[in-house]
């Protein structure tokens, strides 16, 4: 088995990611951390940190944060019928919550935080984790500011980014995560969650021991037996392309690559034999039928790095709409040896999250727009090349360079795999695959990105990618009185 990076969060941390929360609604969840910088936006801000995320669930202090339901209350005394006193009427029974389902959640708008976070401070104690660092700010533009300057800005910026909350459109609410539903739901699955495609946090794995405080609680909700505490419920695997350099150099001759001369000197993040790690992680052990009943969850990305910047592999001699539909064909061929992997295994259930937008000009946008078929017509696919050469002087290697970052494709190759899940669900009775749609809602943010003008395509944290973590738990853990996944 080859070596590959366990995520287990007992201190739980939601990329992947990942199965990979906000604020008041998810205290403590989401700890959201830097790493590598994108090679796309190297020409932009060299050595810049880049941001990605996990889901850090600190079991003992979160699980105090959502204590379990309490035993009910004893019943009030039964009415004295000799008693002089008429009885009190009945109270009218409180409607149920009209909680939105998986497509309606991800249909809505942003609307200003309230109450809204007036300093750094509530923020700060909103996300209060004692296990990591709290947020701080998010980066800004370095225009010869001194460091205190800095840091109020830096501060304003996260504020400005956080006082934003995601809406449904049609009138239901989204179910704030509890965490204890979540890893009772994941204890239930042989695998819990796995994040392949976003890389995560380098960390090293841990694992719950006897002493653990919630570690009885758990195994009494879930029903399952202590055996199944020795598994990760989250793993996150770095996988950029999803498939490695032998079939990237078969798939690209297939369409012009040269098989031989080509030198490959791509540092794509790779974990070989990830496919055999999920076959092994989901199957139901012998042991634990009849207890280890649900679903395991992927969530699977592939990411901005299928691009012309990266498959340089394949021929330029022609157009670039040539180049891009050489480049869309060499996808659903991979699309094809993924699928061919997955799907077959049973208890499983792959949750596809499309890669995000990136938003050219992000620096004239100082809030979210207001609606979806404003930022469709504000973020037109065909305006994303221009606006990409207008935001800096560039020399023509450069405009050549930022082209072939292919940021107008990003949804072209989104919907490439939502059309295959909507076709494979014509023919299976059980699909086993969720698309989660979260484009139109990153599409809104065009002021919630990494940094101002420099970096328009990972994201300024918790923000976005927090909004994401709580998009899941919708899909992953059922609505009371519903079956789940």
């Amino acid at each position: 088995m080859p070596s590959i990076r366990r995520f287990l969060r007992f201190r739980v941390m939601i990329p992947f990611a990942l199965l990979i929360g906000v604020a008041q609604l998810i205290n403590h969840i989401t700890r959201l951390k830097h790493s590598t910088w994108h090679p796309h936006d190297s020409a932009l801000a060299a050595q810049q940190p880049q941001e990605q995320f996990h889901l850090n669930l600190s079991i003992p202090e979160l699980l105090s944060a959502h204590p379990p339901p309490h035993a009910l209350p004893p019943s009030p005394p039964s009415p004295n019928p000799n008693s002089p006193e008429e009885s009190e009427p009945e109270p009218e029974p409180k409607l149920k919550p009209q909680w939105c389902k998986q497509e309606e959640c991800l249909s809505g708008s942003w609307t200003p935080r309230s109450p809204s976070y007036q300093t750094l401070a509530d923020l700060q104690k909103a996300y209060m984790n004692p296990q990591e660092p709290v947020w701080s700010g998010c980066r800004v533009p370095d225009k010869d500011l001194t460091d205190l300057e800095r840091s109020e800005k830096m501060a304003q910026r996260l504020l400005d980014v956080m006082n934003w909350e995601w809406l449904p459109d049609n009138g239901k609410k989204m179910r704030v995560v509890n965490v204890e539903e979540l890893v009772v739901r994941l204890l239930r699955s042989a695998g819990g969650i796995i994040l392949i495609g976003a890389p995560p946090q380098k960390r090293s794995p841990t694992h719950p021991t006897k002493q653990h405080p919630p570690r009885t609680r758990l195994i009494a909700r879930a029903g399952v037996p202590a055996s199944r505490l020795q598994r990760p419920i989250f793993t996150f695997l770095e996988e950029h392309m999803l498939i490695g350099e032998p079939e990237i150099r078969e798939i690209t001759a297939m369409y012009g690559a040269s098989k031989e001369d080509y030198p490959w000197y791509h540092d794509f993040q790779r974990v070989e034999g990830w496919e055999d790690f999920v076959r092994d992680a989901v199957a139901w052990r012998e042991d634990e039928r009849g207890y280890v009943t649900e679903d395991s969850v992927v969530v699977l990305n592939t990411g901005a790095h299928w691009s012309r910047h990266e498959y340089t592999m394949l021929p330029t001699h022609d157009t670039q709409v040539d180049q891009q539909h050489r480049l869309e064909l060499t996808f659903k061929q991979m699309m094809r040896r993924v699928r061919s992997r997955l799907t077959p295994l049973t208890h499983l259930t792959i949750i596809y999250r499309p890669t995000a937008p990136g938003h050219p000009r992000c620096d004239l946008s100082p809030r979210p727009y207001p609606s979806l078929p404003y930022a469709l017509e504000a973020e037109s696919p065909s305006s994303i090349p221009g606006r990409l050469l207008s935001s800096m002087h560039l020399n023509q290697e450069e405009r050549e360079d930022r082209l072939k970052w292919d940021w107008d494709r990003f949804n072209v190759h989104n919907l490439l795999w939502k059309e295959s899940i909507r076709k494979m669900g014509e023919t299976r009775k059980r699909l086993g695959w969720v698309y989660l749609d979260v484009w139109g809602l990153a599409l809104q943010r065009p002021d919630a990105h990494a940094e101002s003008g420099v970096d328009c395509l990972h994201w300024c944290l918790p923000g976005m990618l927090e909004e994401w973590n709580k998009q899941i738990y919708q899909v992953v853990v059922p609505i009371d009185g519903e079956d789940g996944l």
